[in-house]
């Protein structure tokens, strides 16, 4: 199939996607015109994204595609695919409908892999993939009155759950893993694989299950692959980095050959694979590579410094200017402290903005947010290992943060995603709650599946139209209560509430009681400033956070902590980024070293994604005898060195 993208068609989606006055540079026009089989590795900041939305907006404007092929966008979270559709939705419908399809990888892996062989084995399709309802079955089979449970939450301690959580079988039904003390001929292993079968056969699948069902498909079924290839012409995969080998391997499988039939190429930038394994490297990458070598976002002070943290070399050109167009020209600083003031830190970082921001060297900043990060966040069992509480003990870790799933009712309410400014992420969480209690009373619609939000909605706007309105006015109260930090008094309300919700499917309050009524207790923060980890410093705002977390911002300045992190390392002093990494900090290259171990990779991927968050001001603190010892030879032409009294 022969398509061409010309610059007349670039010229026309700059209009959509660019800033007025900004256009695609060379190295970005040669990219979105290829259509060959490609990676593209791209320095942070590079504009990578608004790249690819181009040739996706330029190859929707194209359809339909000769024999009916189409589009398939691949990326690793929901949040990069709602950036797709949000800025291409409007634009080009067409991209989001049938040929194409643009998803998550497990969404991907579910639709076009796992559940169509599921059908094929059952005559029916899977219930549900998720790995919350498998554990909710895990922890109803633990509460059952039989001797072999009892002694398996004996020897399993308080980790039972996890236990059965983590067991699955191999193509003959046998468990892929040993397990300690029970033999195949034992009571407790036989029934151990007759719970697990019967969750598979019911229809409720984990996360990783619907991977092993897709490689199986792919084996038992070769064909698929052409299929797949007919049906999307152009493959896109965007964040490559994120995939782990399992994602990575089934896209080899089902789209690449080493003669290319169509066009499959993986963006992203290798050296911010931190979610993947240390000892794992499966991103190998194809014959042809392209590379964005721009960075918008770095200034040439900071990514001078950041290129030395590449694993595999990349040369960054930090293009980073002030709105007026003149340089930023703020080099680096290191700030050294000693063990007796290590909470100095944090404030001198504040009064270093404020010292710049009076000297003109930090003005007139779009989205001005500054942050704190760190590698390690947990307590450590020595004071001198130190993490981010170290430097700011009101750090909140992860027992107040947010995920989807928990044990009580009263954690929903509490722990949802603060940094939301709309009642969104409240409303999400208290809805799961309710999803909850509906799964452990066993209710289903009436095909026999669990309800989702959509089609809880649905099913309560169509039976009963008053109970609708009054359950969206009810929850939206809860919502606003929650906001108002009012925890109490919305427990308290739903619980009052939730016999007559269930009592609209015929259902009351059974096996539900423990997750309802039962309240754990948590220590709450004061603030919604100090949930958020969010910290005032005169007019700005800045964050804490891991860098985990701030992987894939942008923030207009970084203070990274040094932090401990002994990843089985056996030499002490190096358990701390300045020790693994020193000689990167005074000029090395680290892609340039021979029999680099997985400890001091993994140590440079968290400085890199870490120090290419700021556009403008660049912050390294490390304590006094560390510097002595690793950095006092650091170049002074390119880092500001300052001491905390």
């Amino acid at each position: 199939m022969q398509i061409d993208i010309t610059d007349k068609d670039i010229d026309i989606a700059e209009k959509f996607l660019l800033s007025h006055n900004q256009k695609f540079d060379e190295e970005r026009r040669r990219f979105i015109k290829d259509l060959s089989t490609l990676d593209l590795q791209a320095v942070p900041g590079s504009g990578k994204t608004t790249a690819l939305l181009a040739k996706l907006l330029i190859l929707s404007k194209k359809l339909p595609f000769e024999n009916n092929t189409g589009i398939l966008v691949i990326s690793h979270t929901n949040a990069a695919i709602d950036e797709i559709k949000n800025k291409l939705g409007n634009l080009v419908p067409s991209l989001f409908e049938y040929p194409n399809f643009v998803g998550t990888i497990q969404s991907f892996v579910d639709t076009f892999l796992a559940i169509p062989f599921y059908t094929s084995i059952y005559n029916y399709p899977p219930q549900r993939i998720d790995n919350e309802v498998i554990y909710e079955r895990c922890n109803s089979l633990l509460e059952q009155n039989n001797p072999i449970i009892k002694s398996l939450k004996q020897k399993q301690n308080r980790n039972a759950a996890n236990f059965l959580f983590s067991l699955e079988l191999d193509e003959n039904g046998e468990f892929t893993q040993e397990i300690d003390n029970f033999g195949k001929q034992t009571k407790t292993y036989k029934l151990l694989s007759k719970f697990k079968k019967m969750i598979f056969r019911d229809g409720f699948l984990k996360f990783s299950e619907a991977y092993d069902l897709a490689f199986q498909y792919i084996q038992t079924v070769p064909s698929i692959v052409d299929l797949l290839k007919k049906r999307f012409y152009f493959v896109f995969v965007d964040e490559m980095q994120d995939m782990d080998d399992l994602q990575s391997e089934i896209l080899e499988q089902c789209f690449f050959s080493p003669k290319p039939d169509n066009c499959f190429q993986r963006i992203g930038d290798i050296n911010q694979a931190i979610y993947s394994d240390e000892k794992s490297e499966f991103w190998v990458t194809h014959d042809k590579v392209l590379n964005l070598n721009g960075s918008q976002r770095l200034s040439p002070e900071i990514a001078s410094v950041v290129q030395h943290f590449s694993l595999q070399f990349q040369q960054i050109e930090g293009r980073m200017k002030n709105p007026d167009g003149s340089p930023i020209g703020i080099k680096p600083y290191l700030l050294i402290y000693e063990d007796s003031n290590i909470t100095k830190v944090i404030p001198y970082y504040f009064k270093l903005i404020m010292d710049l921001k009076e000297k003109g060297l930090l003005r007139d900043i779009n989205n001005e947010k500054y942050s704190i990060i760190g590698w390690r966040k947990s307590q450590t069992t020595k004071p001198s290992y130190y993490n981010i509480n170290s430097y700011w003990p009101a750090f909140i870790q992860d027992d107040v943060k947010t995920k989807n799933d928990y044990d009580y009712l009263f954690n929903y309410l509490i722990k949802f995603d603060r940094c939301s400014y709309s009642l969104e992420s409240i409303r999400k969480s208290i809805l799961n709650a309710i999803l909850k209690i509906m799964r452990i009373e066993k209710i289903r619609d009436i095909n026999g599946k669990y309800y989702s939000k959509r089609s809880l909605f649905d099913y309560l706007k169509t039976n009963n139209q008053s109970e609708y309105e009054d359950f969206k006015l009810r929850l939206l109260k809860w919502c606003k209560n929650c906001i108002q930090e009012n925890y109490e008094q919305t427990l308290s309300d739903i619980q009052q509430y939730i016999q007559q919700f269930l009592s609209l499917f015929d259902s009351s309050i059974n096996y539900s009681k423990e997750f309802i009524y039962t309240k754990p207790e948590i220590n709450l923060p004061k603030t919604s400033s100090e949930i958020n980890n969010v910290i005032p410093c005169k007019d700005i705002m800045v964050d804490i956070q891991t860098i985990h977390s701030i992987k894939g911002q942008t923030v207009t300045g970084v203070l990274y902590l040094d932090t401990f992190n002994a990843l089985n390392c056996t030499h002490a002093p190096s358990k701390f980024e300045s020790g693994k990494l020193g000689k990167y900090f005074l000029g090395d290259f680290i892609s340039k070293d021979v029999n680099v171990d997985n400890y001091i990779k993994q140590a440079s991927k968290m400085i890199y994604v870490g120090f290419s968050r700021a556009t403008h001001l660049l912050c390294y603190a490390v304590q006094k005898d560390r510097f002595n010892k690793y950095l006092s030879n650091i170049d002074n032409n390119i880092w500001n060195i300052e001491y905390i009294k």
